[in-house]
């Protein structure tokens, strides 16, 4: 007499096929994911470039600072004093709230400007290739990003 319903071969085949599809969605989502963070933080990187470049055409210079990490207490926002942890409202603001990198946090923005404060380095990082952009460690500078 034949039974009814599956065999045990057959309902391994069909979860242990379940459980390959689902992890090629979840890494399809991941790399999804991780492509939204990089295309985020390029988005982010041209426009502190921009208030930088409204900062330095007002002052001449470009603000000071040592590895201050954007987006973080003390580098929240800029204005005619530099970056600051909150924007004064009698002065000129360039950036209400500057980004923080999205994601892991070591992937932050770090921005570094020279001794003469004619130039700057923005470093910051992408998890994948984004067109002509490379993965890995990126510097924005006022020439563009190397």
């Amino acid at each position: 007499m034949r039974r009814k319903g599956f065999t045990r071969l057959e309902m391994m085949s069909v979860f242990t096929l379940a459980i390959f599809l689902s992890l090629l969605i979840a890494l399809g989502f991941e790399q999804a994911r991780i492509k939204s963070y990089d295309s985020r933080r390029l988005s982010d990187v041209f426009a502190i470039k921009k208030a930088l470049e409204l900062y330095f055409l007002d002052n001449n210079t470009y603000p000071k600072g040592f590895n201050v990490i954007l987006g973080e207490t003390g580098a929240r926002c800029l204005s005619k004093s530099g970056f600051q942890d909150e924007c004064r409202k009698r002065e000129p603001i360039y950036m209400s709230r500057i980004p923080k990198s999205p994601g892991s946090d070591s992937f932050s923005y770090i921005y570094t400007s020279s001794a003469s404060t004619n130039t700057y380095m923005l470093i910051f990082y992408l998890q994948t290739d984004m067109g002509q952009y490379r993965s890995g460690q990126r510097i924005l500078t006022p020439d563009g990003i190397k």
